[in-house]
């Protein structure tokens, strides 16, 4: 293997004792598991046998256990060695088909979690994407009953243009709706009563990753209209969402504090800016209750230097648009959709194309491209909209 550059490296190679492949590999050849006691389990080449929601895992080994009576359950793993991701999906006792999958988890940050488990007879299964020596652990507690939020048939109501905090300590994953699939998730109701541009952004502490979908207000794959995994700020968006109840589900990897916001107004239709791409007469206004924007700046004029470019980019064209707010204003650019790396810059003063403000220009590196949010001072405003080193 080569490196694109030098680099430190270490390898270690052991040579171990041969061993046979273990025997329990499949459903019907189930090692016993013993709740509350810890069971070492080496991954060494096992067999794909079962299917799940969680991607990963190259292959699986398969334990059973029985719940004498109804519980919450939880499921940790812990790698002693290697340094794969951990796979554990939870069965009932059919175990074979996809539908037989009760949850799954694709990391170690947090245990399995399922609430309320029926008693019975289940499988484990526990896999990773490579080789590991780990140690599983099931645990049972008494069992709890679910907030509003865990399902989309309670879930609590989203009021649109108004923050939303989300706890998603102790959830479980219990919306199947196939976006971020093992992990603790909670809903919130929206309802819009006319055609509506609606666009969702939600917030996670640092260092989290997590999903934000709009569904119908079944939940389910099918009925999903909008699904997008990120590191905070979240975004997924709809234009032009019919009248109707749909359900907005926030997830994460870790079940931390997060936040969602649904901003709506009524659909407008797109506006051509691709001409307002000079200081002068045919810069474009935006109007006050926002709009939605299209064009293209591969012939447009290179009229602003922004302070988020690459330092001696080449020149490139952009396009500006002129914004003038009366009063204080709570204003979002986002910029979803876009071909490109972008840069959005947002500028103030009298004269075109004012001063960037400070933290006022944003690169779009990522698929969701530039995002601005802001509360702003009455005062005329200019948005450029430019392509990062020369795009």
């Amino acid at each position: 293997a080569k490196a694109a550059s030098e680099i430190p490296l270490e390898l270690a190679v052991d040579f171990l004792d041969p061993t046979t492949p273990a025997a329990n590999e499949t459903c019907a050849t189930a090692a016993p598991l013993t709740i509350g006691t810890p069971v070492a389990v080496s991954l060494v080449d096992p067999k794909k046998d079962v299917p799940t929601e969680c991607a990963g895992a190259s292959g699986e080994l398969t334990y059973r256990f029985t719940l004498p009576a109804a519980a919450d359950l939880r499921a940790f793993v812990n790698v002693l060695r290697g340094a794969a991701i951990p796979v554990l999906s939870l069965r009932s006792a059919a175990c074979t088909a996809l539908t037989d999958e009760i949850r799954c988890r694709a990391d170690n940050s947090l245990p399995l979690f399922a609430r309320n488990l029926p008693a019975g007879d289940y499988v484990l299964t526990v896999g990773a994407s490579q080789a590991i020596d780990a140690s599983v652990l099931v645990t049972t507690s008494a069992p709890t009953s679910a907030t509003a939020d865990e399902t989309c048939a309670t879930a609590p109501a989203l009021t649109p243009n108004v923050p939303s905090g989300v706890n998603l300590d102790a959830h479980d994953d219990d919306i199947a709706d196939g976006c971020f699939p093992g992990n603790p998730d909670a809903a919130l109701a929206l309802t819009t009563a006319a055609p509506a541009d609606v666009l969702l952004v939600a917030r996670l502490p640092p260092g989290d990753t997590g999903a934000l979908s709009l569904d119908g207000a079944a939940c389910t794959p099918a009925t999903s209209l909008a699904c997008t995994v990120a590191s905070s700020p979240i975004r997924a968006r709809a234009r032009n969402l019919p009248a109707g109840d749909y359900r907005v589900v926030l997830s994460d990897r870790t079940g931390r504090l997060g936040a969602v916001t649904a901003f709506a107004r009524p659909t407008v239709a797109p506006v051509d800016v691709t001409g307002s791409d000079v200081c002068g007469a045919n810069v474009v206004t935006i109007p006050l209750g926002g709009g939605f924007f299209v064009g293209d700046t591969t012939n447009a004029a290179d009229d602003v230097k922004n302070g988020c470019d690459q330092a001696g980019a080449p020149a490139n064209g952009d396009v500006i648009l002129r914004m003038d707010l009366p009063q204080q204003a709570h204003v979002v650019f986002d910029m979803q959709g876009s071909s490109y790396t972008t840069i959005l810059s947002v500028r103030e003063g009298a004269l075109c194309p004012g001063l960037e403000g400070t933290n006022e220009c944003y690169v779009g590196f990522e698929s969701a491209r530039s995002f601005l949010d802001r509360v702003l001072p009455a005062g005329t405003y200019w948005v450029v909209i430019d392509g990062f080193n020369g795009e």
